[in-house]
């Protein structure tokens, strides 16, 4: 493989049940999150660890895992996504705290100096989660 390779870990603390990332190159769904604990395995030892959904489940650590990069590709597969203005539209959010429904919620890929704003898939899935109580895969 290529030694300058940049490897972007993804925190614990950003990931749910459902999420989507990679592990080893491979897409995988969170299944379940254990704090860390002693462990007789030492990759596992005092590390907290995620259980992932690949085949069968697999567990794995932190620093095992790498975000999966959001693309035009990934925006046009998921539903009540439409992409105008520069920015993809979610619809449907139900913002019942101001008594109105069907709204819209924008999620810019890039701000005004073209940094990401949301860069990869779990972070999408955990946002329309909290807005829609919901996972969008």
């Amino acid at each position: 493989g290529n030694p300058f390779k940049i490897i972007i870990m993804i925190p614990i603390t950003e990931l749910q049940i459902g999420n989507r990332i990679l592990y080893n190159g491979l897409e995988a769904i969170v299944y379940s999150i254990t704090g860390a604990y002693p462990s007789k395995v030492e990759r596992f030892n005092n590390k907290p660890t995620i259980d992932l959904v690949l085949g069968g489940l697999i567990t794995a650590t932190e620093d095992e895992l790498e975000p999966i990069i959001l693309t035009k590709e990934i925006f046009d597969k998921l539903d009540n996504f439409e992409y105008k203005y520069n920015a993809y539209w979610f619809e449907g959010v139900d913002f019942q705290d101001f008594k109105s429904n069907n709204e819209w919620v924008c999620f810019p890929l890039f701000d005004a100096i073209d940094a990401p704003l949301i860069s990869s898939l779990h972070e999408l899935q955990n946002i329309i989660l909290f807005l829609r109580k919901k996972q969008i895969l």
